[in-house]
């Protein structure tokens, strides 16, 4: 038997790039299943599917498309309308909106307007009510970097609507993906860095220099993308928001162990619950000036203070992971390191080639190893405050 439509997209022929769009990256989202209730999960158990459009999705049976039109939207449990000046004026979408309205005794709280470029009365009765009480998603037709940003936030609150799942914790969901996949590439990258470097060995003569070059060569390559991607578009835009100097606490391996910075990141938190008045952990979502994203920040509260203190787990490290296991595989010689001493190593060429490349932002970041420094940091920041 043919699934249901999981949602209807209405639109003009004249927005149809819109539209496509807007149904291409819904039917390839991997909807979050610890997240979503049962009620609200689509019919396929992997993706928001099915959706339908009239150009991909009209049968070639012997109906009138008319007819099947009608039957799809009542049947659908969503209605999403493409809002724009050539909607407004199309017999067709208001048809859609009016057959969808009667099959559902005029109820629009299944009606999800997403406006082009920008939200305006005369839609339609119904639409122009919805917007008159909810928050409707705006969909940017330029190709600028806000306004594809603008896009994503678009896309991210037609899920929350789909879903009922809050906006931030899909966007953080989709950030910390990014995160990983970074670090993954960058792991890549980095492994290719020592590939190459090991290759020049054969044309160097003295293998101390290479093995002290490369040891600093892969913590190096990390940090270049990290401080571009994130440190230093994070620390201004928190000193453009934070009325007081912010400061940013950042979590580093000190053993093998501690590469899984999920159970590094637990850790501290742990630590400072367990030794300090927290009020409240949260995330703050940062807007950077001139920078393609957002950027997702922990902030730590501690009672009795509004001390601005931000909280960073740095999951680039967790390459070091990649690297060090690729060495005590594949080294042709014994490695007189052991796997923890190794990634001390690291930690700590990191943090030098962070303070360097940060010198503007260097006396707020505090780079910690153990929880005794973490305690110094916190101690030291509070007397200070």
């Amino acid at each position: 038997m043919e699934n249901k439509p999981f949602l209807f997209i209405s639109y003009s022929r004249k927005d149809h790039k819109v539209a496509r769009d807007l149904q291409q990256r819904l039917e390839k989202y991997p909807w979050p299943k610890r997240l979503v209730e049962p009620q609200n999960q689509p019919p396929d158990p992997q993706y928001v599917r099915p959706v339908f459009r009239d150009s991909t999705d009209l049968s070639a049976s012997h109906r009138s498309f008319k007819e099947e039109l009608a039957e799809k939207l009542r049947a659908t449990k969503y209605l999403l309308v493409i809002c724009s000046r050539h909607a407004a004026q199309s017999p067709f979408v208001k048809k859609e909106i009016d057959t969808f309205l009667q099959a559902n005794q005029a109820d629009t709280s299944r009606i999800l307007p997403v406006y082009v470029d920008e939200a305006f009365q005369g839609m339609h009765p119904a639409i122009d009510s919805i917007l008159q009480q909810r928050n409707c998603p705006i969909y940017k037709t330029a190709s600028s970097a806000p306004d594809k940003l603008a896009n994503r936030y678009c896309f991210y609150h037609l899920l929350e609507f789909l879903l009922k799942v809050d906006f931030y914790l899909l966007y953080n969901r989709y950030l910390q993906y990014k995160r990983r996949k970074r670090a993954r590439r960058i792991g890549a990258a980095a492994l290719s860095t020592i590939l190459l470097v090991a290759a020049l060995a054969y044309g160097l003569h003295n293998a101390s220099q290479l093995a002290q070059f490369e040891r600093k060569t892969f913590p190096y390559s990390l940090v270049v993308g990290y401080v571009g991607n994130f440190m230093q578009p994070m620390m201004n835009a928190l000193t453009d928001s934070c009325a007081q100097q912010p400061h940013l606490l950042i979590f580093l391996p000190n053993t093998y162990d501690e590469l899984d910075h999920q159970a590094r990141l637990e850790m501290y938190r742990r630590y400072i619950d367990t030794h300090y008045n927290v009020q409240q952990w949260d995330k703050e979502v940062l807007r950077p000036k001139d920078f393609q994203r957002a950027i997702s920040i922990d902030r730590l509260h501690l009672a009795g203070t509004t001390l601005p203190l931000y909280i960073d787990n740095a999951n680039t490290v967790s390459a070091f992971k990649y690297v060090v296991d690729y060495k005590f595989r594949e080294s042709p010689i014994p490695i007189r390191q052991t796997h923890d001493e190794m990634v001390r190593y690291y930690s700590q060429e990191f943090i030098s080639s962070c303070t360097d490349n940060m010198a503007n932002h260097s006396h707020a970041l505090h780079f910690v190893t153990d929880t005794t420094a973490c305690a110094h940091v916190i101690d030291s920041l509070l007397t200070a405050h």
